[in-house]
């Protein structure tokens, strides 16, 4: 045989075993999508999680999210194609997202970004503009409790490209906190303005929760009592509670604590002190957190203890407050990390 031949034949062998691989290939992308029942139970699990987690105790729902986020990634590391995996890469960042959220919750701030990152790479991918702001928002959220104002800004207004009715209203309150904790009042209220033109009584999608008209009285109240505007907290703090009690339109355990907290700082912010009553209130929250912690309420907690002055310390309900957050200041510091 000539060295010809031999060079034909070796290259008929090569396109033989080529054209092997390339019928294993075939049989194994058209076996890799999962099956329809499995995408439509992933997609019906991040739904009602998207409707319960902000009312149900986060370790509770902790394991559910691991482990529906491990099935997806499985899915993910497979030669999934086509509009199968376009369906998979938006569940793995909702289920990340939430993990992130989960994560912000126990204050465990390096957890929550690493999450918010890779739920933001999905998100870019599968250009889903509630998933892709709700990740910028959960940044931001990090930044703003961990004192970065100006970057909790930043990270709103770089996911103006993903506007989107469902979370203006929110990015918008996120936006009133930073601006009033840089001490920016116009640009807060003008913020907030913008939040309860957009509220809207949305069911709860997968990302962050929507703003309804407990929740805009709950940031009205809130952003109030950083302001010091005692005649504010004392006009929305209540409509808050009631709406948040009443369970009409929006829910979130986490915020109606908000709610509460700033109703007891408005009994210390108004002419007359009632150091009393917001003692009160605190030890209610306190009791809350023993079985619900969010670390956020935490550190409302905390932040309404600042505000009784020496001569408060004396009185019995503020003694018995100040007592249950020392024994209780274990607890609700456990596991923050920035």
């Amino acid at each position: 045989m000539s060295s010809t031949d031999r060079r034909q034949m070796l290259g008929m062998g090569a396109l033989a075993a080529a054209s092997a691989l390339a019928a294993e290939t075939f049989q194994r992308i058209s076996t890799a999508d999962p099956d329809a029942l499995t995408l439509a139970e992933l997609e019906a699990d991040v739904d009602e999680i998207a409707v319960v987690y902000t009312s149900v105790p986060h370790v509770a729902l902790l394991p559910r999210v691991v482990d529906r986020w491990r099935q997806v990634e499985q899915i993910l590391d497979s030669r999934t194609a086509g509009q199968a995996r376009a369906r998979v890469t938006l569940l793995g960042g909702q289920f990340v997202f939430f993990l992130g959220r989960l994560a912000f919750n126990t204050g465990d701030m390096r957890s929550a970004r690493r999450f918010a990152m890779l739920s933001g790479h999905y998100a870019d991918e599968a250009g889903e503009p509630v998933l892709a702001a709700s990740v910028a928002a959960l940044h931001s959220s990090i930044a703003y409790y961990t004192g970065r104002y100006t970057a909790a800004l930043d990270h709103l207004r770089g996911a103006a490209r993903w506007d989107h009715p469902y979370v203006r209203a929110r990015m918008a309150a996120y936006e009133a906190r930073a601006h009033a904790a840089n001490g920016d009042v116009v640009a807060a209220r003008a913020a907030l303005d913008r939040m309860e033109a957009t509220a809207g009584d949305f069911r709860p999608a997968p990302g962050e929760t929507p703003v309804g008209d407990a929740a805009v009285a709950m940031f009205r109240a809130g952003i109030a009592a950083r302001l010091g505007d005692a005649t504010a907290v004392a006009e929305w703090a209540p409509l808050a509670i009631s709406g948040y009690q009443n369970r009409s339109g929006d829910f979130s355990a986490e915020e109606e604590q908000h709610a509460v907290l700033t109703l007891a700082m408005a009994h210390l912010l108004r002419p007359a002190p009632e150091p009393d009553a917001a003692a009160a209130v605190g030890i209610q929250v306190l009791t809350a957190l023993s079985t619900n912690h969010t670390y956020t309420v935490a550190e409302r907690v905390r932040h309404l203890d600042a505000m009784f002055m020496p001569a408060h310390r004396s009185i019995p309900a503020v003694r018995d407050f100040t007592e249950r957050l020392r024994q209780a200041r274990p607890a609700l510091t456990a596991g923050t990390k920035a």
